[in-house]
Parts: structure tokens; sequence; C-alpha cells
């Protein structure tokens, strides 16, 4: 998946930039924390949280001391569904890769709440997703066939999607 969040995050990077050059941006469902160290080697002064499930966080660790960014970068154990650990408080930037489309209506509000319930004043919410519109682009385009396979992904993974 690292190949998918180096073009994801090179576009975020293109335009956007966070709110002053040591903000603190809190990456939730990130995983290994891949986005976490595209961030940062674009802004070196940003501090960093990754919010993940317990069973990722050991390996998520691991990989920001293997890449030198401890210890202004750290990954916290938790569940985007519940409410947030209160380090999160401390957060300037809410950031979603992908996270959203994953899941229902409501739970997809309840993730939103929980950020909501810890965001400081000012704090901001920045969500990349797939819009999968529809392509005038002729079938054999590769942007034609990336949007029916991920229509078939998430029909196949997510009933709600």
């Amino acid at each position: 998946m690292n190949g998918l969040t180096s073009e994801i995050v090179g576009s975020v990077l293109q335009d956007w930039t966070p709110p002053s050059q040591n903000a603190t941006i809190c990456d939730i469902g990130g995983g290994l924390g891949h986005v976490l160290i595209k961030f940062a080697q674009h802004y070196p002064d940003i501090k960093g949280t990754v919010l993940d499930l317990p069973s990722v966080v050991e390996r998520t660790t691991k990989f920001i001391e293997e890449n030198e960014l401890a210890p202004r970068r750290r990954a916290i154990a938790g569940s985007f569904l519940e409410p947030y650990p209160p380090e999160f408080s401390e957060c300037d930037v809410f950031y979603l890769k992908q996270v959203l489309h994953n899941w229902g209506g409501e739970l997809a509000v309840t993730i939103l709440k929980q950020i909501a319930a810890v965001a400081k004043p000012g704090a901001s919410l920045l969500a990349t997703e797939f819009i999968l519109a529809e392509t005038r682009a002729p079938q054999e385009h590769h942007m034609s066939k990336l949007k029916s396979l991920a229509d078939v992904n998430m029909l196949a993974c997510f009933a709600e999607g």
C-alpha cells in the first residue's frame, strides 16, 4: 500500500500546507505510519501521531524508529470508533486517508464526532477519498478500469460502501 500512499500524499502535499511548520498532525487509522513519514519528509518540523489498533501500534512504533522520526512522531493504540486518548487534543490537523468510505453512514458520522469531541478550537480535518464519478473515458482507458475495479472492490468488501 506504500505505492498508493505515495501517490495520494504526494498530491496532498502539492495542494496543502499545514497551519504552521511545527503543527501536530494526527493520522487516524494510519497503519504503519507511511503517511506521517511522507508529511515529516516534506515538513521536518511537524509533530505527528498515528492512531491505530493495538495489534498495529507496535509495528508502527518500530517503523517510526527505523525511519529516525522519533521522538516528534509516535503511535498510540485506539479505535477511531471510540473516544480518542487525551493526547489527541494536541492535534492541529486530523488526517483521514481512505477511511470514511469503508464505513456505513452512521459509523462515518461516529468517526467524525469522535474527532470533533477531542479537537481543539481551530483544528482542521484533512480527508482524502476516491470519488468515483461517471467517466466519459473510453472503456480501455486506465481511469475507466480503475473506477470499475474500485466499484467491484467496494461491492465485494463493504455491503454499505
